[in-house]
C-alpha cells in the first residue's frame, strides 16, 4: 500500500513517532512530504 502524508506536524521530532510505526509494516510505502521549518504566528 502506497501512503502520502502531507504534514507540518512531522518538523518536529515528537510527531514522527505515528509515522514510524507505520513504517514498520512490509506493505506499506511511506512518503512523507513536510516544509524545512514551519514559523506559527502570534
Amino acid at each position: 500500500m502506497n501512503v502520502l502524508m502531507v504534514s507540518k506536524a512531522c518538523v518536529r521530532g515528537s510527531y514522527q513517532k505515528k509515522l514510524e510505526e507505520l513504517a514498520r509494516f512490509e506493505d506499506v510505502q511511506l512518503t512523507v512530504i513536510v516544509p524545512p521549518y514551519w514559523q506559527e504566528k502570534g
